[in-house]
């Protein structure tokens, strides 16, 4: 419960200071562009007053702001809007701003900051927990409240903090072995951003590298939910605007070859990006060679950030949403590289010299071998 109104705080105090800065504007969240008239004049002409606004055409809040008043696609206004179908594929999130579409327009915004504070909340005490299970202190779950990834998405009022929390919590409940709940956390993942299905799929290979049993449901109750919801949007949605999706994913390793030269442009971004491909490498790694859930889970957006085209990898803003789970999972395997501390709760720490050699460092180097308990028992 700790862990819950820690991380809810510090979603508390990121929203207050965007309000601060905004004159008191909840509408700061929506981030509606001084370029986006539709959504501007829809907005200003319903309140009867002028909004904050942002230079260019916006960000995702204020697309999830029309999705909250009409989640489903009924009104033709929403569904002419940028790139529908796949808007809408991200249904979760405003289908809770908005009640299911009964709340009143001067509500929403409000409600879209809540849902993000309980999301730091749910994220902080999900991920506190599953390292925790493995014999540490379960503060390191504040590596989901510090992740850069879900500071960026809160402040364009973006997804990614309900669809990250809903994944860690999926798969806490997977290493907790309680499938239904997994399978549930997920389907809110994936119904918030699709492309958590990448950590779907590496948490359902590695449960079956621990067990041996392939656990079908973790993949095909989401991935069922994600094809009725897209068969809806296209049978709905009658649309060409969807043709500029494309340009976020292109041919492994050219976009971030054509980001390069935007990385260098300061210290702090190239700092930022070889972070960012450390952290990479780390949890690929790591994911290979033992059977810890979160970085299986995570290793997954590896493939996605080497074809992230230019127009996503230029900017550490744009492409660390994309990736904002390995951020916390990279923290968590330091966190679980390091000696368990006497008495911590969870599952114990190493419990033979050999798989305390299997934590260490110096077995990221060496020619993976698999844990104790995947091995086959010698013949006798």
């Amino acid at each position: 419960m700790r862990l819950f109104v820690v991380g809810s705080l510090i979603g508390t105090l990121l929203f207050s200071a965007m309000l601060v800065e905004s004159g008191g504007d909840p509408f700061v969240i929506a981030a509606i562009g001084q370029d986006s008239p539709v959504v501007r004049t829809l907005v200003e002409s319903e309140l009867d007053r002028p909004v904050v606004v942002r230079p260019g055409p916006g960000h995702d809040g204020s697309l999830f702001l029309l999705q909250a008043r009409d989640p489903f696609y009924l009104d033709d206004i929403t569904a002419q809007t940028d790139r529908p179908v796949y808007r809408g594929q991200r249904l979760f999130y405003p289908l809770l701003a908005g009640l299911g579409g009964s709340l009143p327009l001067a509500a929403i915004p409000w409600v879209m900051a809540m849902i993000h504070v309980l999301s730091f909340g749910i994220g902080v005490a999900a991920t506190g927990r599953l390292v925790e299970r493995q014999g540490h202190s379960p503060w390191w779950g504040l590596a989901f409240a510090l992740n850069p990834g879900v500071w960026a998405g809160l402040h364009i009022g973006g997804a990614g903090t309900l669809a990250l929390a809903t994944g860690i919590l999926g798969v806490l409940y997977t290493d907790q072995r309680r499938f239904g709940r997994a399978a549930a956390a997920f389907i809110a993942s994936v119904l918030t951003r699709e492309v958590m299905l990448l950590m779907v799929a590496g948490t359902a290979v590695q449960e079956w590298r621990r067990s041996g049993r392939l656990n079908a449901g973790l993949v095909l109750w989401p991935v069922a939910a994600a094809a009725v919801l897209a068969g809806y949007l296209r049978l709905q949605i009658v649309s060409n605007t969807d043709a500029g999706v494309a340009k976020n994913l292109g041919p492994p390793f050219v976009g971030l070859i054509e980001a390069a030269p935007y990385w260098v442009r300061t210290p702090a971004g190239l700092l930022f990006a070889l972070t960012t491909i450390t952290a990479l490498v780390i949890v690929v790694v790591v994911a290979i060679r033992t059977t810890e859930l979160l970085p299986a889970a995570t290793a997954p957006f590896a493939v996605l950030f080497v074809i992230l085209t230019a127009a996503v990898a230029n900017e550490n803003f744009d492409y660390s949403r994309a990736i904002a789970p390995v951020y916390t999972a990279a923290v968590l395997v330091l966190a679980h590289h390091l000696p368990a501390p006497v008495g911590a709760g969870g599952r114990a720490g190493p419990v033979s010299e050999s798989e305390g050699r299997e934590r260490t460092l110096g077995t990221w180097l060496r020619p993976w071998t698999p844990p104790t308990h995947l091995r086959r028992p010698e013949a006798s």
